[in-house]
């Protein structure tokens, strides 16, 4: 138990060393393997198989990136990533498109929305 535990110890020292911000506020792990790690200032993801990460800066359809404090990633039926984020709202990545969509553009929300997410 020992062993393990302090393997899992040094999976997070690793992680957060390597991440641009250690306040990490969800984790998610899509269809590839891959961990998603939301911060208080964007999305990074983690590639296991390479043991490293990568500032997610994709722009959106509305000329957007993820860069506020991410409350929420999570992912649906089809392999897209949804990614909800503080005062930018809601963002969908679609990993086989490798497309970022920004949903709900109204800038005088300024709360997070509770969605469900859609399968088709």
């Amino acid at each position: 138990m020992m062993g393990y535990l302090s393997g899992i110890l040094s999976t997070i020292e690793t992680i957060l060393r390597s991440l641009g911000n250690n306040f990490v506020t969800s984790l998610y792990e899509d269809i590839e393997g891959n961990i998603w790690v939301g911060t208080d200032v964007g999305v990074y993801i983690y590639y296991p198989e390479k043991d490293t990460f990568r500032h997610f800066v994709e722009q959106s359809d509305k000329n957007t990136r993820v860069e506020r404090a991410v409350a929420m990633i999570s992912g649906d039926s089809q392999g897209r990533v949804w990614i909800a984020a503080e005062a930018q709202n809601l963002f969908c990545y679609d990993l086989k498109k490798a497309n970022l969509e920004k949903l709900y553009s109204d800038r005088s929300s300024i709360g997070l929305y509770q969605c469900e997410m859609p399968d088709g």
